[in-house]
């Protein structure tokens, strides 16, 4: 049992120590990298995106009753990361290309249409954490890119009046995260354990 948990130790070193040094190479990669290239393969960037989400459901690996990851021999990976830099991309392209026009409906509801394909893959895994994230980097982009409060409030007031109705569909561990980051001290020893700490930690 020792010998056994020994030799699992040090193939969780190894792979941890690969990790790293993959995870290094693709950091200066993308450091020298001219970012005004990847405006060019926006386009092949969300196909990539929206196939491998697509990947998950045909090949997933499930766990926790969630299927969230794909796995390639040795090496697992989650598209709905890869996911959000990838979004961003596509959307920073969309918004630059029609920034003068970008109150027009047609090309703010594009933007849109960029969104909802992946949000509803990542949903569908159940991810509502990743997919609250790519809704924020909508969002983000779409105040940055100066589309009109009015659109936004419209939009962000018909979500309101969608929650009700989409509640009491999620699963119980959804609800509680939403409980969770609606009062944080409601269950500080349980639930909310971590976000008090990071609070008690950024203070």
């Amino acid at each position: 049992g020792l010998k056994a948990a020994q030799v699992t130790s040090q193939l969780d070193t190894s792979r941890q120590f690969f990790y790293g040094i993959v995870g290094i190479g693709v950091m200066l990669f993308f450091a020298r990298l001219d970012y005004r290239v990847l405006r060019n393969y926006s386009m092949v960037l969300y196909i990539v995106m929206v196939a491998s989400l697509l990947a998950v459901d045909a090949f997933g690996a499930s766990r926790l009753g969630a299927t969230r990851w794909i796995s390639i021999g040795f090496f697992q990976f989650q598209p709905s990361e890869f996911a959000k830099p990838m979004l961003a991309i596509v959307l920073a392209q969309h918004f630059s290309r029609h920034y003068d026009h970008i109150n027009e409906l047609k090309y703010w509801l594009g933007s849109l249409l960029y969104l909802v394909l992946p949000l509803g893959l990542v949903l569908a895994q159940p991810d509502l954490g990743t997919g609250m994230v790519l809704m924020a980097i909508w969002f983000a982009m779409a105040i940055a890119a100066r589309v009109r409060w009015q659109y936004l409030a419209g939009l962000v007031a018909s979500v309101a009046i969608m929650v009700p109705l989409i509640i009491p569909r999620l699963k119980p561990y959804q609800q509680q995260r939403i409980a969770t980051f609606l009062d944080p001290t409601a269950n500080p020893a349980t639930t909310g354990y971590n976000v008090n700490q990071a609070i008690i930690a950024v203070g």
